[in-house]
């Protein structure tokens, strides 16, 4: 008797999938439209999650690195639940009216209300909860009362106690919870926490805590130029002391036996070591044109450290010359000090299209 049924293989059974972020095996995948990269739907559905719901909806791509595919919002309708989704949307249209720059948003909590301003239309009305607010200053209206001098006492006490800041490009109010300086705002823009620039510019270790430029730099360091024919002797002190009162008996060493003289030298050179540090400073405060090393760059280089060898063999033997870096360091400071202030003095009122942010965090 021949066997009528022949066993047929069947070819609608799923096979095992490996997904590429879980690495998990699994029969349920979504295939992303476009690239055909095929992910598990559960780590695709938390991926689109949690890019929504940092509003990161600018242009949501494929979860593979290597890959730039954007996703279609008719893709995401079949992923993600429909209060993801609903994000989404919000999102998404405040972003689009956020290009354009005469548009305010209401800044009563939880309304997503705004209004078009302008030069001639300072007096904003909410498109939802009605209420006014100024262009300006994007704060509840003050009347003619002037927005410099409109102060809310509650956020800035709120800002100093929750170490909060606003994003230098879109104003958005950051709060740091930890972690280094470098922050990434949800519009994408990464800046330092210190100084509100990009810190991945050249320079910018240095500028982030001197200053950007020489009209910029920081008070305390002025301050330290004028003081330092005081400060440098007494910094160099302070490490001999520790130095000298080292519970070590057993040091037999020539640097030991012949620390007065050590301890003599470095005084002297504590003040030109100092002058050279804050030439140094200045001068990679005033470069900002140079973006890769030359040839011509290294030999300046080599010229500059020959002649800060040759001053400092100077000033040992040439004590008037020693006088005179002596007081190179108040100089400097003075220099600093008065561009600082005129610079203060030429400020220019903020315009009136300008949200409530500070760009410059010095």
């Amino acid at each position: 008797m021949s066997n009528e049924y022949e066993s047929i293989p069947d070819q609608n059974v799923d096979e095992l999938f490996t997904c590429p972020i879980c690495y998990q095996e699994t029969m349920e995948n979504s295939e992303i439209e476009g690239c055909r990269h095929t992910f598990c739907t559960e780590c695709l559905k938390a991926f689109l999650a949690d890019k929504i719901s940092c509003a990161k909806v600018t242009q949501i791509t494929c979860p593979n690195d290597k890959c730039g595919t954007v996703l279609k919002r008719s893709f995401l309708e079949t992923i993600v639940p429909p209060e993801i989704l609903e994000k989404y949307d919000k999102f998404k249209k405040r972003e689009e009216l956020s290009q354009n720059p005469l548009l305010k948003f209401c800044p009563e909590p939880d309304c997503e209300g705004y209004d078009v301003g302008g030069h001639k239309k300072n007096k904003l009305t909410c498109s939802i909860c009605k209420k006014n607010f100024c262009f300006t200053c994007n704060e509840p209206w003050h009347g003619k009362e002037r927005c410099k001098n409109k102060t809310n006492v509650e956020f800035e006490k709120y800002v100093r106690e929750k170490n909060v800041k606003f994003c230098p490009k879109c104003g958005k109010r950051v709060e740091k919870q930890g972690g280094c300086s470098h922050m990434t705002c949800i519009c994408g823009f990464i800046w330092c926490w210190r100084c509100g620039r990009n810190p991945f510019t050249r320079y910018h270790g240095v500028k982030c805590y001197f200053g950007n430029s020489l009209a910029e730099m920081r008070w305390i360091v002025i301050l330290g130029m004028l003081l330092s024919p005081i400060l440098a002797p007494i910094s160099a002190l302070i490490i001999l002391v520790l130095f000298f009162s080292s519970s070590d008996a057993n040091r037999t060493g020539k640097l030991y036996k012949y620390r007065i003289w050590l301890y003599l030298m470095l005084l002297f050179l504590s003040i030109p070591v100092e002058i050279v540090v804050m030439a140094i400073i200045i001068f990679l405060l005033i470069d900002d044109k140079w973006r890769h090393f030359s040839p011509k760059q290294i030999v300046r280089t080599l010229i500059g450290i020959s002649a800060t060898l040759i001053a400092i063999i100077g000033v040992c033997i040439l004590y008037p010359l020693f006088l005179l870096m002596l007081a190179l360091g108040p100089i400097f400071g003075l220099i600093c000090l008065s561009l600082k202030l005129c610079s203060l003095c030429k400020m220019q009122k903020p315009e009136e299209n300008n949200s409530n942010y500070p760009h410059d965090f010095i």
